[in-house]
């Protein structure tokens, strides 16, 4: 008896690990939606820095009337489409630092800055929609990919 319910037991935390991971895995991005959005966040970054090396003090509007300002004020045609998705904005040093998290704006998928050349950190892992990157004097980026 002690052995069925112990069997019982084991396979229903068994099912319930496997249901979780499925559903942490649908949560990233495929290379191919990775590599599409990356460069998207690469061009929109250096567009709200472009802004914010227009303004005396930082920014104090919401993230989306943020980044539909630097859009307005950039000549870029580009494809800014992030449906799905949340965007943040931050103000370090004169420069932008854009984050992209889930629709549930829970987990960070990846964050730029927009003074360099790339995407700066790929999120591939679970964690929280907070920003991590810091940017010093000179567009040195902190905390990203290596």
């Amino acid at each position: 008896m002690m052995i069925k319910i112990l069997t019982v037991l084991c396979c229903s935390m068994l099912l319930v690990a496997c249901g979780s991971l499925t559903a942490l895995e649908s949560e990233q991005l495929s290379e191919k939606e990775r590599g599409d959005i990356s460069s998207r966040m690469v061009n929109l970054s250096r567009i709200v820095d472009t802004y914010f090396s227009t303004l005396s003090v930082p920014p104090t509007e919401q993230d989306e009337v943020i980044i539909n300002k630097a859009l307005e004020n950039s000549s870029d045609s580009i494809d800014t489409k992030f449906d799905n998705y949340q965007l943040h904005t931050l103000y370090q040093q004169g420069f932008a630092v854009v984050l992209l998290c889930d629709k549930d704006d829970k987990q960070a998928l990846m964050e730029d800055a927009g003074c360099s050349a790339g995407v700066d950190k790929q999120i591939r892992q679970p964690a929280d929609c907070k920003f991590t990157l810091r940017v010093a004097k000179g567009c040195h980026v902190e905390g990203g990919d290596l």
